[in-house]
């Protein structure tokens, strides 16, 4: 019962901010389906979030394999 009233009340936190965030229900969304596992959306919550902060370098194309994400992280910087 513990562990619930914890979590009922972040979740009772996060629905107190709705109106402090312009953008709240893309957020929402965006975490929602992450929680699940579900990063499908990646590219389209980068290039949004690039775009309402005027971004102009960086712009997302595509959702990298997990051989890409390792390479970018840890192999781009070792000597060949």
């Amino acid at each position: 019962m513990e562990q619930t009233d914890r979590l009922l009340g972040i979740l009772k936190s996060v629905v107190e901010t709705e109106n402090h965030y312009e953008h709240f229900d893309f957020y929402k969304e965006s975490l929602e389906a992450w929680d699940k596992g579900d990063f499908t959306n990646a590219v389209t919550v980068h290039n949004t979030l690039w775009e309402w902060q005027n971004g102009v370098i960086g712009r997302a194309m595509v959702l990298m394999s997990e051989e890409e994400e390792d390479f970018e992280a840890h192999g781009r910087f070792e000597k060949h």
